[in-house]
């Protein structure tokens, strides 16, 4: 008799477990034959700092760059630096007193960011790049002087601190659209990469129209001026231009 107790006993509780388990796995549950769920990894902190995207282009993402993955690691250096300072705002001399400043003008956007590939010493005003690396343009980076201002371009995406010929805020930015360069003079890191050089007077022109083709300028239309520094840098320490008189 005890016997038989004892197993109606264990049969009932059975019987109230059944229900228990069948709602634990339809809710995804740890019941009996489930595996817990798999918990979301966060990604990398690295991969936020460092964006790096298939290819040998640049790539604009929201206003910040990603850099190609088969770029020199200097290549890569400078982009996500640049990609530190994106907020700041134009000031001029900016990034000649020191390199983290509180802002930047042409010249000491370029100086910031060959100095953070470690390209450069010391920042240089506009004019100071016309004797920087080599004459021509790179594969990875190329720079567009004139005596008044200066911009690169960094595996093919263009690093300036004016939005011309497009409308925009000023201050050190990845811009999508390239300017036309026909009176700028092209410069390159020397020993970095090997450059495709340009001969000089030489003019690379795309089809109006065609991607990174640059606007035209109407027709006796002022050309866009630059606040950029246009003096020398004195010879020894780090330049800061002085105001135009």
């Amino acid at each position: 008799m005890r016997r038989r107790s004892t197993t109606a006993t264990i049969a009932a509780a059975a019987m109230l477990a059944l229900p228990a388990l069948a709602h634990a796995n339809s809710t995804g549950g740890t019941g009996m034959g489930s595996a817990p769920p798999a918990a979301a990894v966060p990604a990398p902190a690295s991969d936020l700092a460092h964006p790096t995207v298939a290819g040998a282009r640049t790539k604009l993402v929201k206003g910040v760059a990603y850099a190609p993955a088969a770029a020199h690691a200097r290549v890569k250096q400078l982009i996500w630096s640049v990609n530190t300072i994106l907020r700041k705002p134009y000031v001029y001399g900016g990034g000649h007193g020191k390199w983290n400043d509180r802002g930047y003008d042409c010249s000491g956007l370029v100086s910031y960011a060959l100095h953070a590939a470690g390209l450069l010493k010391e920042s240089l005003s506009a004019p100071g790049f016309f004797r920087f690396g080599t004459y021509g343009t790179g594969r990875w980076i190329t720079l567009w002087v004139r005596s008044g201002h200066v911009f690169a371009v960094v595996g093919g995406l263009r690093l300036d601190t004016t939005p011309y010929p497009s409308r925009g805020v000023e201050g050190p930015r990845w811009r999508p659209q390239m300017r036309d360069t026909a009176a700028f003079t092209p410069r390159h890191p020397a020993g970095l990469e090997a450059p495709n050089r340009a001969r000089r007077g030489a003019r690379r022109v795309r089809p109006a129209g065609s991607p990174g083709a640059p606007a035209p300028r109407a027709r006796g239309a002022p050309r866009p001026r630059s606040r950029c520094a246009r003096r020398a840098p004195p010879s020894a320490g780090r330049p800061r231009p002085e105001p135009p008189s």
